[in-house]
């Protein structure tokens, strides 16, 4: 069963954090799954941490 796993089996699921790099791009926004982000245009051509 693992320590991953409840009782029945199934994955258990638990609170946390994401990080994600991602290079700003030139208009000042972020890409994070598929949604953009703007943090300004004078972070262009720089990486930013997001966290979820």
């Amino acid at each position: 069963m693992g320590w991953f796993r409840d009782e029945s089996g199934a994955p258990k699921k638990t609170e946390g954090k994401v990080h994600f790099i991602r290079l700003v791009l030139e208009n000042g926004t972020i890409s994070v799954l598929n949604e953009y982000f703007n943090v300004g245009e004078s972070l262009a051509h720089e990486y930013a941490w997001a966290t979820l």
